[in-house]
């Protein structure tokens, strides 16, 4: 539905112009300055409930310009950014800590105290682990491989990495100092991602890399700042 940016110049001011118009729509219901019906009055809704194929609004509506091509979205800013330009840096490797410092402690099946749940989120109260209740859903062989490893993460919004490590010199990582401030963008050309639009394993990037030794159990706690935990048991049990 993208529009190329080889498209003629009229198709990507329409399709810019109806990004601008669908984002005003969405801002006003969403702030209750309009709704649904008063969209079907102005001839924007149709029946179906689907944006109506007027002035490019709808991008999956052939455009009015050329019979039998999409209006689209427009693409994406480049900000002068050029493929195979930037070296990739390596993954932010993941710390393992004492069993100890997990809390609550970690137990076979899912554990189901109950918390305050954020009023975000409809308030109230819910169990402190996302894994469903009851032996079926519980670690298997939690007994037999006991977890020694314990890695926690939580999924936050984008923020500024100032601990990235990836745990080799600049040389062996596309000559990036890893004791610099890691941003949250996707090319240094590109502007930081907010956190409402980018949700990453502690909210920073690069992506995340766990290692494990072969035979180690590593129980991986993956936890949402506003509800609870969901927790993995992971025995690596091949090398290569």
């Amino acid at each position: 539905m993208y529009l190329k940016w080889t498209a003629p110049k009229n198709r990507l001011r329409e399709a810019e112009n109806a990004r601008h118009e669908r984002a005003e729509i969405i801002k006003a219901l969403s702030h209750g300055q309009i709704n649904r019906r008063d969209l079907l009055k102005c001839g924007l809704f149709t029946a179906a409930g689907l944006l109506a194929p007027i002035r490019g609004l709808n991008p999956f509506v052939r455009s009015a310009y050329a019979d039998g091509v999409p209006t689209g979205a427009p693409p994406s800013p480049l900000f002068g950014a050029r493929p195979f330009t930037q070296p990739m840096p390596r993954f932010d490797v993941l710390r393992g800590n004492p069993l100890a410092t997990l809390n609550p402690a970690p137990q076979a099946e899912s554990n189901q105290t109950l918390q305050t749940v954020d009023p975000a989120l409809g308030g109230g109260y819910g169990p402190i682990e996302g894994r469903p209740p009851g032996p079926i859903w519980a670690h298997q062989r939690f007994e037999l491989f006991t977890p020694q490893v314990a890695v926690e993460v939580t999924k936050e919004g984008a923020r500024i990495n100032t601990l990235y490590n990836p745990r080799v010199p600049s040389s062996l990582n596309s000559g990036i100092d890893p004791t610099q401030s890691f941003h949250p963008r996707f090319h240094p050309n590109f502007p930081d991602q907010g956190p409402l639009t980018l949700w990453t394993n502690n909210g920073t990037l690069p992506p995340k890399l766990l290692q494990a030794r072969y035979g180690e159990p590593v129980l991986f706690r993956e936890a949402d700042p506003h509800y609870g935990f969901l927790s993995q048991l992971r025995t690596v049990a091949w090398s290569e």
